[in-house]
């Protein structure tokens, strides 16, 4: 609110005033504790100065939604479920294919921003799905990862090296350990990309 030249209420009028502007939401952070004249204002919040991470990562949360998409290619009914579910629990959301062929449709339609892929399906299965995924323009910029039960043989990891950014084994709890991988992935791959 105390700034130099045009003050936090002078920016908040102007914001609130322009068309562009008008409906993205504002949070005020000020040593000043007047909320009520930022409410009255137009802004959504008011913090005070200092403002802890957990705060204001909770504010930011109800104002700030998460975008990020993973395609989950899994012909396991109950899988893709939890898969899902446990990717909407980190705010992630997700579009389900049952088998290759399916996904590449999919593809068509949406662009995620990971990919996770199981190797044996009918139709199509996940190689047959990475050889198509590769002619595809811009594929090198969404990432695979990998998750399986299918023993790999050493020629299957050399070429899945290749293009895919991990191999997750399904094995007892795994979906823990994904969940991680996927985050990092995904966020990674969007600092990488600003």
């Amino acid at each position: 609110i105390q700034m130099p030249n045009i003050d936090g209420w002078e920016v908040l009028k102007l914001l609130k005033a322009d068309p562009e502007t008008k409906d993205i939401p504002v949070i005020m952070v000020s040593m000043v504790d007047d909320g009520a004249r930022g409410i009255a204002l137009g802004a959504m919040e008011h913090l005070r100065k200092p403002v802890n991470r957990k705060q204001l990562k909770q504010v930011m949360s109800r104002y700030v939604k998460e975008a990020d998409t993973v395609l989950i290619v899994e012909d396991d009914a109950a899988t893709q479920e939890v898969l899902s579910k446990s990717l909407e629990a980190e705010k992630i959301n997700s579009i389900l294919a049952s088998n290759g062929q399916e996904a590449l449709e999919k593809l068509e339609q949406n662009r995620p921003d990971l990919i996770l892929l199981d190797l044996m399906m009918p139709v199509m299965d996940g190689f047959e799905f990475l050889d198509h995924f590769k002619k595809l323009e811009d594929a090198e910029k969404i990432p695979v990862i990998v998750v399986t039960a299918k023993e790999l043989t050493k020629e299957e990891r050399e070429e899945l090296s290749e293009s895919v950014l991990n191999v997750v084994s399904k094995e007892e709890n795994y979906i823990t350990d994904l969940i991680r991988d996927i985050d990092q992935a995904v966020h990674n791959e969007k600092v990488s990309d600003s």
